[in-house]
C-alpha cells in the first residue's frame, strides 16, 4: 500500500514541484497552503508523514506541530520541518516541539526523499 504524505507549504510553485516529485516516487500526496488546511487533512486522513514550512498562514508550523503532538490519532505521525529559517533559528525549537527532521531550503530532491524514507523506515507497523 502506498504512503500517504500531507504536504504543507504556502508556496504554490514549491508545493506543486514537491508534490509532482512525491507521486513520481509513487507516494499519495495530499497539500495544504496554510495550517488550518494542514491540520483538518491530517485529523482526517491521518497521513503516514507530514512535511510543514514553519512560516505558514492561519497557523504556524510550530503551533500545527504542537496540536498534532497533543492529539492521540497524530501524536505519533512523523513530522518533518522544510523551512527557509536557518537551521540554528529553528532547530532546537523544532525539535522540543517533538518534530522528526528539519530541512532548510533550497533541499534537493535527494535530500527530501532520503528524510522521507528515513523516517518511513522507523514507523512503527499498524
Amino acid at each position: 500500500m502506498n504512503k500517504t504524505i500531507l504536504l504543507i507549504e504556502n508556496d504554490k510553485l514549491l508545493r506543486s514541484n514537491f508534490s509532482d516529485l512525491l507521486e513520481l516516487e509513487g507516494f499519495n500526496v495530499l497539500t495544504a497552503g496554510d495550517g488550518w488546511l494542514g491540520l483538518n487533512l491530517a485529523k482526517i486522513v491521518r497521513p503516514d508523514l507530514i512535511i510543514s514550512e514553519i512560516n505558514i498562514p492561519s497557523l504556524d508550523g510550530y503551533e500545527l506541530l504542537q496540536i498534532l503532538r497533543d492529539r492521540l490519532k497524530t501524536a505519533k505521525t512523523p513530522f518533518i520541518f522544510l523551512s527557509s529559517e536557518s537551521k540554528e533559528d529553528g532547530y532546537a525549537r523544532a525539535k522540543q516541539l517533538g518534530a522528526n527532521d528539519y530541512l532548510t531550503k533550497p533541499v534537493d530532491s535527494r535530500e527530501l526523499l532520503a528524510a522521507i524514507n528515513q523516517q518511513l523506515r522507523i514507523l512503527p507497523l499498524t
